[in-house]
């Protein structure tokens, strides 16, 4: 995940030091100094520590990553007897699968009448 965040942050990070070669007696034909590859991920990484210390925590809390749309009877979430339980667009699924994926997750409840 790091290098990941890394290589993100990389394009932010430029690739040569324009002020290498600010002084006045180089001439227009010389080239700017390319940064080396391990410096420029160094800096990268300063970036991202940049970004959370200023940014902090709420930066992270984003919503939920993954969302899953589980359709179940209400009798079998609430008697834990056997029922309809299935994926949105999906497999059916165990009543008792869907408890698990509930239990750590954010729910919102939509009760449909048929």
């Amino acid at each position: 995940m790091l290098l990941k965040a890394i290589d993100a942050a990389l394009p932010e990070v430029p690739a040569s030091d324009p002020m290498e070669f600010e002084s006045n007696d180089v001439s227009a034909e010389t080239s700017v100094a390319k940064i080396p590859i391990a410096t420029r991920r160094a800096d990268a990484l300063g970036l991202i520590a940049e970004s959370f210390l200023q940014h902090r925590i709420e930066s992270l809390s984003g919503g939920d990553r993954h969302q899953l749309i589980v359709h179940v009877d209400a009798d079998t979430l609430r008697d834990r007897t056997a029922g309809c339980c299935e994926l949105e667009e999906g497999p059916s699924l165990a009543a008792e699968t869907a408890r698990r994926l509930a239990c750590d997750a954010s729910v919102v409840a939509l009760i449909e009448n048929d």
